[in-house]
């Protein structure tokens, strides 16, 4: 099922919300230049103690909503760390097993690094992890390519990594989950759907 909104242009939905912002704005400052002339000088003063109070509130309920979305983006993350992890463990077991070849697990976010050794090196079996490479140092796009151009084929989640290889001649597999939103559906619409994995679709895994 395709995501909410997923065929609109980008740049449509942000022409349309920055029309309607400016058209309520404007809509709001008429309405108040036609009804200022309706309340006297102590009621002004009253709205805007009013005014602030409200305001006040508001950016207490904000912060309340950002801390419980951030606990609630922690906790799903927390849970979800080996249903998206244990599919590219096993494609890297299964690499070493039964090909000579060994398996660079390099995270093409600095932020993946520490969930990358955790979920991925440090729970392959010992007989796997003698051919397994993790790199400790988060790289830069040149060195990146240039180990890519000179391997066999490359799978992983992010789309960067895999275009960058399919663009040299490298194939590449791209694995998604729900969290990713619409990012790794860009795989099926270069014509490379079959190329593609859900992870959330018990028989793509």
């Amino acid at each position: 099922m395709n995501e909410i909104l997923y065929g609109v242009s980008g740049v449509l939905i942000t022409v349309m919300l920055l029309a309607t912002v400016l058209l309520v704005g404007y809509g709001g400052y008429q309405l108040g230049l036609k009804r200022q002339t309706l309340y006297s000088d102590p009621m002004k003063s009253q709205v805007t103690s009013i005014q602030g109070a409200l305001l006040g509130l508001l950016s207490l309920l904000l912060g309340f909503t950002f801390a419980i979305a951030s606990q609630h983006f922690d906790k799903r993350n927390e849970a979800m760390k080996e249903h998206d992890h244990a599919p590219l463990r096993e494609a890297i077991v299964q690499v070493v097993r039964e090909t000579k070849l060994k398996v660079l697990l390099c995270p093409e976010d600095i932020t993946q690094m520490a969930v990358g050794k955790e979920m991925l090196y440090d729970k392959l079996p010992k007989d796997v992890i003698p051919r397994v490479v993790f790199r400790e140092n988060f790289w830069l796009t040149n060195e990146a390519l240039s180990v890519y151009v000179r391997s066999a084929g490359l799978f992983g989640s992010e789309m960067h990594s895999p275009i960058m290889a399919v663009g040299n001649g490298i194939p590449a597999i791209v694995c998604r989950f729900a969290e990713q939103t619409s990012k790794g559906y860009m795989w099926r619409d270069i014509g490379l759907g079959d190329w593609l994995f859900d992870f959330d679709i018990e028989e793509e895994t």
